[in-house]
């Protein structure tokens, strides 16, 4: 009954992560980014980095790790659209 019950909670677990790998390939192919969490469209992407760019160069603020790593993959092409 234990090898049943670990077999199957295994087997939803693995279920759970392909799913979750299909789901963001599908939307990245689409052309999706996500940030933060949050899938956006190529252009709700563009406005996003382009906001972004403009916080860095006034120099207003601090900005967090996993903005500067999107802003420069945008910047050198990676994200682009």
């Amino acid at each position: 009954m234990i090898a049943y019950l670990l077999w199957l909670a295994s087997g939803a677990a693995l279920l759970f992560v392909w799913l979750r790998a299909i789901n963001a390939a599908v939307w990245w192919s689409l052309g999706y980014r996500r940030f933060r969490g949050t899938w956006y469209s190529p252009f709700e992407y563009s406005a996003l980095m382009a906001m972004l760019k403009e916080d860095q160069e006034r120099g207003g603020r601090a900005m967090w790790p996993d903005e500067v790593r999107a802003l420069v993959a945008w910047s050198n092409g990676g994200d682009k659209f």
